[in-house]
């Protein structure tokens, strides 16, 4: 489960010192070339990457097939969640297995589909099938308002500043954070910064504007999005 803030920071220098416009915008040229030059290495290592994989699947891929190989290319069991585009998954938000058993699947906010894949052994494959129809399989995830949880763990968001202000295992009943600290987990604060060196900081100022809604819900993921004007970034 997951309860995210999304916030971008704005770092302001002055860096070098006492230089020229022209030194200033022949720097800036020369350092837009070089991380343009560092770009396309990323970009092309991606494009070699995509094209090898496509290349070493094109034996195991059906254009227009609702059946999913899922390889395991460890040298070790592991299963785990497979996530599809939603491409490659309209034909329904159902999944089984190879004995036509359903699997928990999920079709998420973004359009993708989610489905939980079982243990597969070392260097192996296991296949799936998406059907018609929706997933009957239920969980203990559960999603509301203002707070998520699971099996093992119960978190609740403080809707007035959108931080966590209670973290509890559930079996145990125990919090697991100081409800009594100045600051909540996963709080923003933003300190405003002192420019010439002889002044104090300025006090912290909080986040603004909260709002808090259930972005996914189903039998494999729960989360919450939370959405706030943050002083000091871009958009605050």
């Amino acid at each position: 489960m997951a309860a995210g803030r999304q916030v971008t920071s704005q770092l302001r220098m002055s860096w070098p010192p006492n230089i020229t416009g022209a030194r200033r915008s022949r720097e800036r040229h020369w350092q837009k070339k070089i991380e343009g030059n560092k770009a396309a290495y990323f970009e092309e290592a991606d494009k070699i990457s995509q094209e090898l994989i496509a290349k070493a699947l094109a034996s195991v891929t059906t254009e227009g097939s609702n059946t999913i190989a899922v390889i395991n290319t460890l040298s070790w069991p592991r299963n785990g969640l497979v996530v599809l585009p939603a491409g490659q998954s309209n034909a329904g938000d159902r999944v089984v297995d190879e004995t036509n058993k359903e699997v928990p699947a999920q079709r998420l906010t973004s359009g993708e589909l989610v489905f939980q894949s079982a243990s597969i052994p070392a260097l192996a494959l296991k296949t799936y099938k998406i059907t018609a129809g929706t997933c009957s399989i239920t969980s203990m995830l559960k999603a509301g308002a203002f707070s998520l949880q699971n099996d093992k763990l119960s978190l609740t968001i403080d809707e007035k500043t959108g931080s966590i202000k209670s973290l509890t295992e559930v079996k145990a009943n125990r919090e697991l954070i100081d409800t009594t600290a100045a600051f909540q987990l996963n709080s923003f604060n933003y300190v405003p910064g002192v420019w010439d060196g002889r002044q104090s900081s300025g006090n912290s100022i909080p986040a603004t504007d909260i709002a808090v809604k259930v972005k996914e819900q189903g039998p494999l993921i729960v989360s919450l999005l939370i959405t706030s004007k943050a002083p000091g970034s871009r958009g605050r």
